[in-house]
């Protein structure tokens, strides 16, 4: 069932009713379905976190819809249960066509961290989080990882509230449109009315959160009272400067300039999405090591990647931000710090390549068919060392700058960024590519120890 072209949803437009002391939430509102496709679709797959249950679906004009569901596991993990919902249309749905659906579920959270140990998504009193992790909203897909992962790819669009009771803030990536008050609760309405160009998600975090406003930046952060004053000063400071270091080194990437930060528990996970990260408690310690949030802010360059494999490869996702984080650390802490960095991510691959050899025999353009992306976090980054060592602090940056701001509306490629490697740097860098994006060679040069400048002499 996997890698079947199905409708997407284009738009979201949800109230969410929150009750952390019940651990229980409710959810209703209207899914805008497209079919981009040539073929027509009569039934259409949903999936939710098995935890949720759907009490109603019906047409914009209160027409009910038939559908089934079903608790079901995943073929790849027996842990990964979901709940399946079969939606079957009266009519089909063409090609280009769009069909609006009313849809109402509710239930609790359980997460899935015997799957993925970050995805301990739940409602509590402390704290809860609602995204795609968890599938905490309806995402069309089959109950396989590969349809699942395919369906992350598709832009979305969004308008949601989330009501809560009033002690509660509620954090969200869009653009916070308004807060409204009614019968001691909040109702916190946010929107994205563009569609999503790195994440195609959207993320709730409910705590007593402190909201942080800098109007400048147009940065809003979210942060627990205890870390206010980190949050005002420290982590505030560091967003700025290395966003101003990689405007001035990448160009302007975006032009919808707002910014988020939102923290979450510990062990749930940092994460970027668009104009926003999640940045686990530890990074609003006062003596924190704020390069983790290098990392982050640097997928707000990321390109948007074209074909599946590659997006999965995590290349233009993971390697890039890695890099840009080594690149910040270069200039804000010094080059030993940054060779420091790198020589993590020899050893961190070294040890991935001792734990299986497929680490070490899998070239880095085919991560993403094997689920292997997490190289890409470690061996990537050298990639794109060797690449700057090639060509030089010069074009190495007007390559990047250049690459991501010719692509800002398009999809790119493997073959793309190596044409814009080859036309800006005016060298032939076959050789290079071959043993380090196309092969295995580089595995060699990193498992053996050898220094950048004999990996530079042996790529040329």
């Amino acid at each position: 069932m996997g890698q079947v072209k199905l409708p997407r949803i284009s738009c979201y437009v949800l109230d969410f009713h929150i009750e952390p002391k019940s651990q229980y939430f409710s959810s209703k509102g209207v899914l805008t379905i497209k079919n981009d496709f040539s073929f027509e679709e009569r039934n259409i797959p949903l999936l939710l976190h098995y935890g949720l249950s759907v009490k109603e679906i019906r047409h914009e004009n209160n027409v009910g819809i038939k559908f089934t569901q079903e608790m079901i596991s995943f073929p790849e993990y027996e842990e990964l249960r979901v709940n399946y919902i079969n939606i079957c249309l009266d009519l089909t749905l063409k090609k280009n066509e769009e069909l609006k659906l009313y849809i109402e579920y509710e239930g609790r959270l359980y997460g899935y961290s015997s799957v993925m140990r970050y995805v301990q998504d739940s409602i509590s009193e402390e704290f809860s989080i609602l995204r795609n992790d968890c599938i905490a909203y309806p995402i069309i897909a089959y109950p396989n990882y590969t349809s699942l992962m395919e369906s992350c790819l598709k832009p979305i669009e969004y308008k949601i509230s989330v009501s809560v009771p009033e002690e509660y803030t509620v954090g969200c990536g869009g653009i916070l449109r308004n807060i409204e008050s009614k019968a001691n609760r909040k109702i916190f309405i946010y929107e994205r009315s563009e569609p999503t160009i790195l994440s195609h998600r959207f993320d709730i975090c409910i705590a007593e959160y402190c909201l942080i406003r800098d109007e400048d930046m147009n940065l809003n952060i979210f942060a627990s009272n205890k870390h206010k004053d980190a949050a005002e000063t420290l982590v505030k400071y560091e967003v700025k400067r290395v966003y101003d270091y990689y405007t001035r080194m990448f160009g302007k990437y975006r032009e919808n300039d707002y910014f988020t930060i939102i923290e979450v528990k510990e062990g749930y996970g940092s994460q970027a999405g668009d104009n926003y990260i999640l940045m686990e408690e530890h990074a609003f310690n006062n003596n924190t090591d704020y390069t983790h949030l290098y990392h982050e802010i640097g997928h707000i360059w990321n390109p948007s990647v074209k074909l599946y494999h590659e997006q999965r490869s995590r290349f233009f996702d993971e390697a890039f931000a890695s890099y840009f984080e080594v690149l910040a650390i270069k200039e804000f802490l010094g080059e030993e710090k940054a060779k420091e960095k790198m020589e993590e991510y020899r050893r961190q691959f070294i040890k991935n390549v001792n734990q299986n050899k497929k680490n070490f025999s899998i070239p880095i353009c085919e991560y993403g068919r094997y689920e292997m992306g997490y190289n890409s976090y470690t061996k990537g980054p050298w990639l794109l060392y060797v690449l700057h060592e090639i060509v030089g602090d010069k074009k190495f940056f007007e390559i990047i700058r250049t690459f991501l701001n010719e692509n800002k509306k398009k999809e790119v490629t493997f073959k793309d960024f190596e044409k814009s490697c080859e036309i800006i740097s005016r060298l032939n860098l076959k050789k290079f590519f071959s043993q380090w994006l196309y092969g295995i060679e580089s595995s060699s040069y990193l498992y053996e120890d050898f220094s950048v400048s004999v990996m530079v002499d042996m790529s040329l």
